[in-house]
């Protein structure tokens, strides 16, 4: 004789098979330890090991590598008298050499900025566009060696200012040229920022172990060679 069904238990979980709860508890929590460790602790992990700060303040050059609100900033600090040269990150490329017409990201990024308002004596770019991490920040000491510059802002995102802290700090061991951070981002969506990190988290690495040895060789013989070299200052035409 089979039970009424008003005499069935009201226990929802005993209408599934035996600890069928049990193992949704088990899935369930890794993603809810992830989001409460994300929140909190985790969270200020990363800000310590990511996130550096330095105050804004005038520098010598701004480096700039791309279109939008950091060109416009870099633009305004020029106007602005916050620094005397603007050098653009990128390059024309070799089978384009003087050739002046819209085919390279370096055109518009120069194009933009004379249409700001930036006289055409205070852009300077890199000879040449790198492949790599290591390739640019080379270039850019050499630039900074030869045009005997103390200072320089560069634009980064919130979690890959320590990043470019470890290039600065490999590239000028010395101390002898300050860096200024200009931090970019807000609050951004959540698996947007996570997949930034673990990038970041990535490059670090790699620039520590196959990168720093060479940098740091580097900026010692640039050092050597700066010593018997005669500096070019780099003065405003204002």
């Amino acid at each position: 004789m089979s039970a009424h069904p008003t005499q069935l238990s009201k226990n929802p979980f005993k209408r599934f098979p035996r600890f069928h709860w049990k193992r949704w508890i088990l899935i369930g929590a890794p993603f809810f330890l992830i989001a409460v460790l994300f929140g909190g602790p985790l969270e200020w992990i990363l800000s310590r090991a990511m996130i550096y700060e330095t105050p804004l303040e005038p520098v010598d050059v701004v480096l700039i590598g791309s279109l939008g609100g950091n060109l416009k900033t870099a633009a305004e600090w020029c106007k602005e008298g916050k620094t005397k040269k603007i050098l653009i990150t990128r390059s024309v490329p070799d089978k384009y050499r003087g050739v002046d017409l819209p085919i390279s990201l370096y055109y518009f990024i120069k194009k933009e900025l004379l249409e700001t308002g930036v006289p055409l004596e205070k852009i300077d770019s890199l000879p040449q566009n790198a492949h790599n991490m290591l390739e640019r920040q080379q270039m850019v000491q050499k630039w900074m060696r030869d045009n005997n510059c103390r200072s320089y802002l560069v634009f980064s995102g919130q979690y890959s200012s320590r990043l470019k802290k470890m290039q600065h700090d490999d590239a000028f061991p010395d101390g002898d040229v300050s860096l200024v951070i200009y931090s970019t981002n807000g609050k951004g969506v959540w698996r947007k920022e996570w997949m930034n990190i673990q990038n970041t988290l990535i490059r670090m690495a790699y620039w520590a172990l196959v990168y720093r040895p060479a940098m740091k060789q580097n900026a010692v013989s640039g050092d050597a060679g700066s010593r018997t070299a005669v500096p070019t200052p780099l003065t405003s035409t204002e």
